[in-house]
């Protein structure tokens, strides 16, 4: 056991109720180790949402340019067979003719897509792009504009329905009768079947899962799809990695494990733990305060501004 690794925690816990080490809260120990993983939560993701800058990532996220590949495809049906596809594509775009198609996932070795199939049942030439791509697991959310290596910062599109209507190129909400007034209609020039292709320029973050039973991840989407290989580098907001094993120790700033943790975790622990007798709940309660009070002054770094940087031209 080291200071302030996993161990060290529950076995500070323990002693608070009274118990020489963590095993010897037996069926309780659990619980032990539920609070501190909640606490240790709370750090990189404070209730009042104001996260910290050290508790964030910087992944670069690299996009392959388009491949041609055969796949066998099914009349109604989801499945599509013929080609393994990386699970670093789920949510990218599968062109059959004039049909395009998003990949979902994989599930025991089966491949599906999130349409059904409207192509006559046989084996056809694809081409699959990859303009998705699921972010590391302990993202939280996607900060600032990511940078389209190169190129510059991508553009956010709100949402799908946004892509959608700018796929459409919906022309206004009205056209005028020739000889009259005018008639309330909306008309697309595309209708939203087309998907542009070139040099990425927008981004969203999709977070819905595309396969039931998949694991709930954020994906970023890019458009128009890229027809070359890019890399995108952007920045996050992250969730702190499980404690699982003893030896597991939090990386926190200033390695505040002992000073910021601990007090919120003991907190956490008194007002859970049933059997706890003591009567200093509030005392741990006000500790567990000031190591909060701690994290807000260190959740930024520079102190310091001249003001607002506005980007333009003079």
């Amino acid at each position: 056991m080291a200071s302030g690794d996993f161990l060290d925690l529950q076995t500070n816990l323990a002693v608070l109720a009274g118990r020489a080490t963590a095993a010897a809260l037996d069926e309780d120990l659990p619980l032990c180790k539920q609070c501190i993983n909640e606490a240790l939560l709370e750090v990189f993701r404070p209730v009042d949402g104001r996260a910290a800058e050290w508790a964030q990532n910087r992944p670069v996220l690299y996009f392959e340019a388009p491949v041609t590949i055969s796949i066998g495809l099914t009349l109604g049906s989801k499945v599509v067979t013929g080609y393994a596809f990386p699970s670093s594509k789920v949510g990218s775009v599968v062109q059959v003719g004039t049909n395009y198609y998003t990949y979902a996932g994989s599930s025991a070795g089966v491949y599906y897509l999130v349409e059904t199939v409207l192509d006559a049942t046989g084996t056809y030439s694809a081409s699959l792009y990859h303009n998705a791509q699921p972010l590391p697991a302990n993202t939280a959310e996607v900060l600032g504009s990511p940078e389209r290596l190169g190129f510059g910062p991508l553009s956010a599109m709100t949402d799908l329905e946004t892509d959608i209507r700018y796929r459409s190129r919906l022309m206004g909400d009205f056209s005028p009768e020739r000889g009259g007034g005018y008639y309330a209609t909306m008309f697309a020039r595309y209708g939203g079947s087309v998907y542009p292709a070139g040099d990425a320029i927008y981004y969203r973050v999709d977070s819905d899962p595309l396969l039931d039973g998949a694991a709930v991840l954020h994906r970023l989407v890019i458009t128009p799809m890229p027809t070359t290989a890019c890399a995108v580098a952007l920045r996050t907001r992250i969730f702190p990695p499980l404690l699982v094993a003893d030896a597991d120790r939090p990386v926190l700033i200033g390695d505040l494990v002992l000073n910021v943790l601990l007090p919120i975790a003991r907190a956490k622990w008194a007002a859970t733990y049933k059997k706890y007798t003591g009567d200093n709940q509030q005392a741990l309660a006000g500790e567990a305060d000031r190591a909060r009070k701690i994290l807000t002054d260190v959740r930024r770094a520079q102190k310091r501004f001249s003001g607002v940087a506005r980007v333009g031209w003079r």
